[in-house]
């Protein structure tokens, strides 16, 4: 059946311009709007016609449940829901994404990572893009299957998200070519080639995955995403590998970064908090863990259900919290707070969390005198600070904002050192 000649040179005109989508979630806060509607109209050979959308969600095969493909009993139904009742989509799901303050934490992975074991993964040191992804599952449908590892490949949200996700890694290989892929052996999960405790190296196989000929891929193989063919906006080809890297940063910055109003000539402090845990010491997941300064909600971290034990990093910006401690002259050290919340909003006393720790961090921020380069930052210290059980409600708005969607910090030009200095709040 060939297209109607009326409409034909239209048709082979967007099949040549036919891309596979991605969905910003830093840029927009909110979920996409293509997935909202139940119904969606489309051409056919008889006319135009309602069907339903399949970006609304996902019916399982009536074979998943008669065993056709061994054990699938999931607990949330035969359907994969998006914020059902009392949530609503897409509003619950773009109040959440708005309060992850998700532009701030893209951009901090990019500027503040030192490593790639930083930006790739909560086993890292820094606010890593693992962190904010792991963030997309669980809000972007109100901590339904989506949050679920087993079945959330199964929602239509999955590759929209992840594709984005790639592409955020694509930058990173572009700014950071020298931190583009991990160097370090480490012991890993389970998986379904390998038992846990194997050592994955940067030439260990990425099964299913096969190159040409069968050969299997690996983290070596993949780090390039030109040698597949595609590309993303700000990542064009042409120029020099530095003058890539400056289209890229400017790219990045304007979506996600500081305004152009910012102040080019001061420095700012820039301050965290970084939390580590044992994720089998939380009894129930999902779950979130919610960061409180002088009695303020400062951020959250999402912990899922998988992997099922190791060590979890979160890291929470606290540039608005650490401005409460200073006009209520309390010392931020003494005044950390959380509140860990599972599912069915159970709350989970963190005297039951042994593992818990976490501590502060302070570093100074210089702009850069372009919009084609990275802050430069100073020397960073941290301390360790005890926590304690935070009864405060989780808000998500400040009265004041420090008028920069992509910093962490205070304009400063004081040049003592951080926590160190008890006079640095």
């Amino acid at each position: 059946m060939a297209y109607p000649r009326n409409v034909r040179n239209r048709y082979k005109q967007a099949a040549a311009e036919l891309r596979a989508p991605f969905w910003d979630w830093a840029a927009t806060s909110a979920v996409p709007p293509a997935t909202v509607p139940a119904f969606v109209a489309i051409n056919t050979p008889k006319g135009r016609a309602q069907v339903r959308n399949p970006l609304s969600g996902y019916v399982y095969p009536p074979a998943a449940f008669s065993g056709e493909f061994g054990n699938f009993r999931p607990e949330f139904g035969p359907t994969i829901l998006h914020c059902p009742a009392p949530n609503r989509y897409p509003q619950s799901a773009n109040a959440l994404l708005r309060a992850a303050n998700l532009k701030e934490q893209v951009y901090n992975s990019f500027v503040y990572s030192q490593s790639f074991e930083d930006f790739s993964s909560t086993g890292g040191n820094g606010i890593s893009i693992e962190q904010v992804h792991n963030t997309i599952h669980r809000e972007s449908a109100c901590g339904e299957q989506f949050s679920e590892q087993d079945v959330a490949g199964f929602d239509p949200l999955f590759m929209l998200h992840h594709a984005n996700v790639d592409r955020l890694w694509a930058f990173w290989e572009v700014i950071r070519p020298n931190l583009a892929s991990f160097r370090r052996p480490y012991a890993g999960h389970s998986r379904f080639t390998t038992p846990a405790g194997t050592i994955i190296r940067p030439n260990s196989p990425l099964q299913p995955f096969f190159a040409p000929r069968g050969v299997p891929h690996t983290s070596d193989s993949v780090v390039s995403f030109r040698k597949f063919g595609y590309s993303y906006p700000g990542l064009e080809d042409g120029g020099s590998q530095e003058e890539q890297r400056h289209h890229a940063i400017r790219h990045m910055r304007e979506l996600y970064g500081e305004t152009q109003d910012a102040p080019r000539h001061a420095s700012r402090q820039i301050f965290m908090a970084h939390m580590n845990i044992n994720v089998e010491d939380i009894p129930f997941r999902p779950a979130q863990i919610h960061v409180f300064l002088c009695g303020r909600h400062a951020g959250s971290i999402p912990v899922l259900s998988k992997p099922s034990h190791g060590r979890l990093h979160g890291t929470v910006p606290l540039s608005k919290a650490i401005k409460e401690c200073r006009r209520l002259g309390r010392d931020p050290r003494k005044h950390t707070g959380l509140r860990i919340i599972g599912p069915g909003n159970r709350e989970i006393p963190i005297s039951s969390i042994r593992s818990l720790t976490m501590e502060l961090e302070d570093f100074k921020a210089t702009p850069p005198s372009s919009d084609e380069e990275l802050p430069a930052l100073g020397p960073r210290h941290r301390v360790p600070v005890d926590m304690e059980q935070s009864h405060a409600p989780i808000e998500t708005e400040y009265e004041e904002s420090d008028g920069n969607s992509g910093g962490a910090g205070d304009e400063t030009s004081d040049e003592s050192g951080g926590y160190q200095q008890d006079d640095d709040y």
